[in-house]
């Protein structure tokens, strides 16, 4: 059988199902999908950057679902009027929002392009990312839906060493932009970085709780992270036990 409607709607009726596979990309698990589901039934979906297979808990208190992420994954996104689709924002606009393309922040072109009454200027412990893009896209993704996370490297070359994190909420306007050092001009183990925010949404403050608590836990990877989703919405980030909350998401 072939249904041609907005996919975050389900089939009602055909429902319940012991199994609901999703080809497409989301940032949040529509909650159709979980009062659909048959009891002990499971969802498999692409969420943010990771693919994640989600169990009927099988409470009393509320419907919920909840499970681990299996590894990474990227699907052309669910374009839905009821899940309020935005698109992604392209790179350009991502780094025109964040200061251009330069790669100094404090640049006065970089500063009079972002600079505004909400900015926000802080420096921080240096927060490893640099060859963790796939886990930073991932958790970015998941916390501000629809957002988009950029990587500006030194130089013209794409794979030589990365000197900014550029993140944008299109839905907000909220933006983050991390300005790395030369490690040469600091000392080793005493690496700083820094951050300017602005917006409704204060992203990298957002993101900080996620970056300590997969510190603490060693850098895991993506399979260690989980998610819980509830009849009603709320989604609840873990890492490697359900009870282990990170994040209440957006």
């Amino acid at each position: 059988m072939v249904l041609c409607s907005d996919g975050a709607l389900g089939a009602p009726g055909r429902a319940p199902f012991d199994r609901i596979i999703a080809t497409c990309g989301i940032d949040r698990v529509p909650t159709d999908w979980i009062t659909q589901l048959a009891p002990a039934g499971a969802i498999l979906a692409n969420v943010s950057k990771g693919i994640v297979l989600l169990r009927d808990t099988d409470t009393t208190s509320a419907r919920a679902v909840s499970g681990r992420f299996l590894g990474g994954a990227g699907f052309m996104p669910l374009r839905s009027d009821s899940q309020h689709y935005t698109p992604r924002s392209p790179v350009t606009d991502v780094l025109h929002a964040t200061g251009g393309p330069g790669p100094n922040a404090t640049d006065t072109a970089a500063d009079a392009t972002v600079a505004g009454p909400d900015m926000t200027t802080t420096v921080i412990t240096h927060p490893q990312l640099d060859r963790e893009f796939a886990l930073a896209a991932f958790l970015t993704g998941l916390l501000a839906d629809r957002s988009q996370l950029v990587y500006t490297h030194a130089g013209a070359d794409p794979t030589g060493p990365v000197n900014s994190y550029r993140w944008l909420h299109p839905a907000t306007g909220s933006w983050a932009r991390v300005d790395l050092p030369n490690p040469t001009n600091q000392q080793p183990g005493q690496l700083t970085a820094t951050v300017r925010q602005a917006g409704s949404r204060r992203l990298w403050d957002e993101l900080q709780p996620a970056l300590h608590a997969w510190h603490r836990a060693s850098r895991p990877d993506l399979t260690h992270w989980g998610l819980t989703v509830t009849d009603t919405g709320h989604h609840q980030l873990w890492l490697d036990e359900p009870t282990a909350t990170v994040a209440n998401l957006r």
